[in-house]
């Protein structure tokens, strides 16, 4: 049986990327987003549709039913994508469409520094040597590397440019026409066969250097003219620091089918040769995997069957006083659990948390049915019968009522199997789990314990002991005085149902009051904490104010590793991420070390940083609990104003923290209208302009160079000391028809404006998303309910919906409710079946509330 934390929850999610360079959040919001999203309406099965537009990137997530099959989603997907396909923009790359498991994250983290060697040539080396032997090792769905990749970077300086009258499409021509890959083919002579390669790429900084770009009066102008080649990292909006220091790290993500223990298990085994192959310089070590959290989880419910045994065990042994009946609960719960264990592995369930805590429940349902027929025969042995005789008599009596309890509670804890969703993919195993252990006990306690009682129990002249007659003695007197109030409730009997409606009133109102969330807390020996900073900010700025937040890490005395990356997801985020000791070496938990931490970080000047404990619970995501969607048919300002009232109200609930609404409409943006009447009287194309600006600023991938067998990125840009200032634009030289140069601030006008920093779809209509975090011993029901009434009294118009935890919350709780009604009249059908009656099996139901 595998070991898991939770059982496998089918996920099925398609991510579409469309990466247009340099284009605007607008522009892919527009021309690319819509165009495809409209495009997926009509397909079978999908629960959602969410989008995110930003600079040259549009990602679209369709989020289909639990369970639907994701080969025939990725095919439906692939098919309505490529319908549309000749709707995007000329020069824009394939949208890549690919499998997406919201669910899977990192089961471990791989850390490599040095003092002497660069982070892109780390980074290099771990592609080409280390990440391939992880990648390839069954159940691994990904070994990403995190950190810059190396890229032949072309960095061009404006003014030179301008002096050898260079334009940014001469370096473009140049990139394309005197460094590709261009296939040879095939020399046959009288006697041999030859290949023939032509080396028409650059492969070196040198050879990019020399590429010619224009001629002028009979002088070669080259790249080193006008700028410089050279290799450098990929990705300059990329840092990743581990325990104050620059480092990168590997992130292990198990496939969906696999089981995480065993890949850590397999790393770990492998890691001290992986270490050793790697450069002296280099150093490594094993940050964190989640095995240990996994074994810690399934180590508590282990010690927790162990109790519940010895507790039955002890039970059974002050009732029926005898060291010899003892023996039927020992041999009857391991050969109970056994039966489970094969019934779980004919279902290929595996040995989870959840599965765990249905055989502790199954422990004293095991016992119970032995210990009635084990109390029979003994009743019948005290009467004179010899064991054998009161062993079959004593079964044959109460068979009937074994198998009516036996099928009456597999009919209570089936059901829950049948929901959908997330509470039924993680209670399947559960309930069928413990419905096969009732079915499995109620065989044994027919079968197995009678046979025992015939051959351990005693004659009735010698089974009862000194101890068994005081036990007996004691629960006779409490035998006596419950007749005496059963005598009472009978004569009473008018006022012992009036009781009746007054305890279903009271449940209800239990019901509702009692505060409701989708799953607890949990320490599961990390907590990471967001970092967000202006909206207008670069990965240097970010890394300059993240490192306030490393000697906070390091004074907490709990700690044992942490990592900061800056640039996660966009140039003014981040997320550090503090690996804490094991459980039995500490005194705090997760949570006691996140309230202690928050303060200090929301202190911390220029960003916004916040401790978080990750949700367990798979499927539930790992942002904040409230995720609410409100979505408009109109623009973005009016929708943001609505937002920001919701948002203040909830600040000033002292019960909710880290309130937030994305997107923020605070991106600046450098607006460039083009004169096309003087751009066209000059023989400049619209199409030069925008090609010119893109290939200056928008770090185009032009080509690609190979070294040793990997292909790099070939990226041209201007120097950063240059490209960091709005009068760049201006200063841009492109050729007229005639062969003059012109500046580009005589064709165009600029305008600096506040743009939103991303545009943001849910369900295809524009949306903005409001989200928070709830302090301990505030529920995310509470803190729903709470939203609702300021949405309501806010903008009571306003269009509504939920994502994530708060998605999932609505979804499964009202299927509690459906699934509790039916499994009542499914329990009032079994019990009718077997008391042959509509009226009797009503005496069992009104004891529910």
């Amino acid at each position: 049986l595998q070991v898991r934390l939770y059982p496998k929850i089918d996920t099925s999610v398609v991510s579409i990327s469309t990466t247009y360079a340099g284009a605007d959040a607008a522009l892919m919001e527009g021309f690319v987003t819509t165009q495809i999203e409209n495009a997926l309406g009509g397909i079978d099965g999908i629960d959602y549709i969410e989008s995110t537009s930003t600079i040259g990137l549009s990602t679209i997530n369709v989020y289909f039913q639990l369970g639907y099959d994701i080969n025939v989603a990725v095919s439906d997907v692939s098919a309505k994508v490529n319908s549309v396909r000749y709707l995007l923009p000329n020069g824009i790359d394939d949208p890549v469409i690919e499998k997406d498991d919201p669910n899977a994250s990192p089961s471990m983290y791989i850390s490599f520094f040095s003092d002497t060697i660069k982070i892109e040539a780390i980074v290099d080396y771990l592609n080409r040597s280390i990440q391939p032997q992880l990648q390839v090792l069954p159940g691994v769905g990904t070994a990403q590397v995190w950190g810059p990749d190396y890229a032949m970077r072309i960095w061009l300086d404006q003014k030179l440019m301008a002096a050898h009258n260079v334009t940014p499409s001469d370096i473009n021509s140049a990139l394309y026409t005197q460094s590709l890959q261009a296939p040879g083919g095939l020399l046959k002579t009288t006697s041999q066969e030859l290949t023939v390669k032509t080396f028409s790429e650059a492969g070196t900084a040198e050879q990019f250097n020399n590429l010619v770009l224009r001629q002028d009066n009979g002088q070669l102008i080259k790249i080193r003219n006008v700028g410089k080649a050279e290799l450098g990292p990929k990705d300059t909006d990329i840092s990743v620091r581990i325990n104050n220091k620059p480092g990168v790290v590997i992130a292990i993500t198990p496939s969906s089918t696999a089981n995480p223990v065993d890949i850590t298990n397999e790393i770990k085994n492998m890691f001290p040769k992986l270490a050793a192959s790697l450069p002296k310089a280099i150093s490594t070590e094993i940050m964190w995997d989640s095995s240990k959290f996994i074994f810690e989880s399934i180590k508590e419910v282990k010690k927790t069957i162990v109790v519940a045994t010895l507790c039955v065990v002890l039970v059974v042994f002050l009732f029926l006083g005898s060291w010899r009946t003892l023996l039927i609960p020992i041999v009857t719960i391991p050969l109970s659990l056994v039966g489970v264990c094969i019934f779980m592995f004919l279902l290929g369930y595996s040995l989870n948390t959840i599965t765990f805590l249905s055989m502790v429940l199954a422990i004293g349902m095991v016992v119970d049915d032995a210990i009635v027929v084990t109390e029979n025969i003994q009743r019948h042995i005290s009467e004179g019968k010899t064991t054998l005789e009161a062993s079959l008599l004593g079964a044959k009596e109460i068979q009937f009522a074994i198998i009516a309890m036996t099928f009456t509670l597999a009919a209570v804890y089936a059901p829950i199997g049948f929901l959908t969703g997330l509470i039924g993919s993680l209670f399947k195993e559960f309930a069928f789990t413990l419905a096969g252990a009732v079915i499995v006990s109620g065989f044994i306690a027919l079968t197995l314990s009678p046979m025992m009682c015939s051959k351990i129990m005693l004659p009735s002249n010698k089974y009862e002991n000194s101890f068994a007659k005081k036990t007996d003695a004691f629960f006779n007197k409490v035998l006596q005085r419950y007749e005496l109030w059963l005598h009472k409730a009978i004569d009473n009997r008018k006022k012992i149902v009036s009781i009746i409606p007054i305890i279903l009133i009271a449940s209800g109102l239990l019901y509702y009051f009692i505060p409701s969330e989708l799953a607890p807390s949990e320490d599961q020996g990390y907590i990471y904490a967001p970092i967000m900073a202006p909206t207008s900010a670069n990965v240097e700025y970010t890394q300059k104010y993240s490192k306030m937040i490393e000697p906070l890490l390091d004074q907490i005395p709990e700690a044992q590793n942490h990592l900061i990356v800056n640039g996660h997801g966009a140039p003014n985020l981040g997320i550090a991420v503090l690996i804490l000791k094991p459980w039995s070496e500490r005194k705090r938990t997760a949570d006691q070390i996140i309230a202690g931490l928050s303060p200090k970080l929301w202190a911390i000047p220029g960003i916004i940083a916040f401790p978080v404990n990750p949700s367990s619970l798979p499927g539930a995501g790992s942002g904040d609990p409230v995720d609410i969607e409100i979505q408009t048919l109109g623009d973005y300002n009016q929708l943001n104003d609505v937002a920001q009232k919701i948002a203040a109200a909830a600040r000033n609930n002292p019960k909710l923290y880290n309130i937030r609404v994305e997107p923020k409409l605070d991106q600046p943006q450098l607006g460039i209208n083009i004169n096309r009447e003087k751009a066209g009287s000059l023989g400049v194309s619209v199409s030069d302009i925008g090609n010119a600006i893109n290939l200056i600023l928008g770090q185009p991938t032009t080509g690609y160079f190979s070294i040793n067998g990997t292909s790099y990125d070939v990226i041209p840009q201007l120097f950063p000391e240059v490209s960091n200032k709005p009068s760049t634009v201006n200063n841009v030289y492109l050729r007229t028809a005639s062969g003059a140069m012109v500046q580009l601030k005589n064709l165009v006008d600029t305008n600096e404006t506040v743009t939103p920093q991303s545009y943001n779809h849910f369900q295809q209509l524009r949306s903005m998303e409001i989200t928070a975090g709830t302090t301990a011993g505030y529920t995310l029901g509470e803190a729903l309910d709470f939203f609702k009434t300021t949405i309501k009294n806010i903008a009571p118009d306003t269009r509504v919906d939920y994502s994530g935890q708060s998605r999932l919350y609505f979804q499964t709780g009202g299927q509690m409710v459906i699934t509790f009604f039916f499994a009542i009249i499914f329990i009032f059908l079994v019990l009718a079946a077997q008391f042959e009656s509509f009226r009797d099996p009503l005496i069992v139901l009104f004891t529910i509330p």
